[in-house]
This record gives C-alpha cells, sequence and structure tokens, in this order.
C-alpha cells in the first residue's frame, strides 16, 4: 500500500472511507487463502476494529492473518511432453 505512517507503527489500522477499504482488501483478502471462511473484512465493515488490521512497524497497513501458501497445483498437461523425464 501506498499510504505510510511511521507514527502509527503497531496500532490498529481501520480504513477511513471505503475507497481505501476496498484497495486494502484487494491487496491484503483478494489475495489470502483463507478469503473464503475468513469473517474479519465483514467484522470490519459493521464497524467493529479488527485486532488483526494494524499497522506494520514502517507504520503500513497490513493484516497479521494473511497467509499465501498455496498447495502445489497436481496438474499436467496430456497434450505437452514429458520435458524432465
Amino acid at each position: 500500500m501506498p499510504v505510510k505512517y511511521p507514527n502509527a507503527a503497531g496500532k490498529p489500522y481501520m480504513p477511513s472511507n471505503g475507497a481505501e477499504g476496498e484497495y486494502f482488501h484487494s491487496i491484503w483478502c483478494a489475495n489470502c487463502v483463507k478469503a473464503t471462511s475468513c469473517q474479519i473484512d465483514l467484522k470490519a465493515m459493521c464497524g467493529e476494529q479488527p485486532k488483526q488490521w494494524r499497522y506494520d512497524d514502517d507504520g503500513v497497513p497490513e493484516c497479521t492473518s494473511f497467509s499465501d501458501e498455496r498447495k502445489p497445483r497436481k496438474y499436467r498437461c496430456k497434450q505437452t511432453n514429458d520435458l524432465f523425464g
């Protein structure tokens, strides 16, 4: 996120408006493995302060619950010759 507030490091983060919230969501929530089962953004939309949303040590908003560890794909194209076998 281009927003950076060094004085807010470690403090809770809450988007100030819908556009900022949508931008935060597109960076963190939309790329998270837990997105389908996560309720954090819904609670934030209802006005609750998520404890997982905070400013990092540099003052940049982050979600501490974010995970991008995806399982490797097990797809192999049957039309392509095996290059390593």
